[in-house]
């Protein structure tokens, strides 16, 4: 399991994308978080994704604002 540190303005649909590569990922995203799609994310809250729709790359820059974000893996 992943756990995201949500950023200023970040949707469940920017998560997806950014974290997944697809944006049809936000429906089990939201699932997991037991949150609703269009919930409003308030920075700094964690957002679980599971390790199965994860892609390889450990940090990834937003195109339209070189933005920065990390995940924290909860492995032991």
């Amino acid at each position: 399991m992943q756990k995201i540190t949500v950023l200023s303005g970040q949707s469940l649909f920017d998560i997806a994308i950014q974290y997944t590569g697809d944006v049809a990922n936000s429906f089990a995203i939201a699932l997991l978080n037991q949150i609703s799609m269009t919930d409003n994310l308030s920075t700094q809250n964690l957002v679980l994704i599971p390790d199965s729709l994860i892609k390889a790359t450990r940090e990834i820059k937003y195109l339209n604002n070189d933005k920065k974000s990390t995940i924290t893996t909860d492995k032991d």
